[in-house]
């Protein structure tokens, strides 16, 4: 456990806590930052009724830290959820991009056969391969496309994940310094 002298509102103050000694002194500052300007602000209030106002706005940053994290929450959810989809349609292109392309095959190897034959009916049935082959070529670079596309997008919305993850984080760090603050500053209370 780690200890600290800090001072608040021109008051030395022992910090005992789990966190590092570099935290404890954040947590300090910030909650004697916010006693000053609001002193500074009204220069006739009490140190106790400055503690109380501290307080009262270290549980509103708090609050409002609390509401960001759980909008953070929600936009990551419905990010997930279009991850998932775009995931589950991507694996259906590939599905269909798989069967053109057997189809493809079997239509070339239909084409070679027709090759070999010499009559007018083979003739018919090689052009008509052609125009089917030249389709579904067309076909399988139209999915391609779309499956390049929903790659792109798929690494968007990755990156979109990522960046709301770390914001996440930031929240939560932002909410325990809080917390932590909400503490000292009932614990100012109590010992006033």
């Amino acid at each position: 456990m780690n200890t600290v002298c800090v001072k608040i509102n021109g008051v030395d103050y022992n910090l005992k806590g789990e966190e590092r000694e570099q935290y404890l002194y954040k947590v300090a500052e910030y909650v004697d930052k916010k006693m000053q300007a609001l002193m500074e602000g009204n220069r006739k209030l009490s140190p106790s009724s400055a503690a109380i106002l501290t307080a009262l706005n270290v549980v509103d940053d708090f609050m409002k830290c609390d509401r960001a994290y759980q909008e953070l929450c929600d936009e990551i959810e419905l990010m997930e959820k279009e991850v998932r989809g775009i995931k589950e349609e991507n694996d259906l292109l590939k599905g269909q991009l798989l069967q053109i392309e057997h189809l493809s095959q079997k239509l070339r190897d239909e084409l070679e056969e027709a090759k070999d034959k010499q009559s007018t009916e083979a003739q018919e049935s090689v052009e008509r391969l052609n125009l089917e082959l030249k389709a579904t070529q067309d076909k399988a670079e139209q999915y391609l496309g779309e499956n390049l596309k929903l790659k792109a997008d798929n690494k968007e919305l990755k990156f979109q994940l990522q960046s709301a993850k770390y914001k996440l984080i930031d929240v939560q760090n932002k909410l325990l310094e809080n917390q932590i603050s909400l503490a000292r500053a009932r614990q100012d209370l109590k010992s006033t």
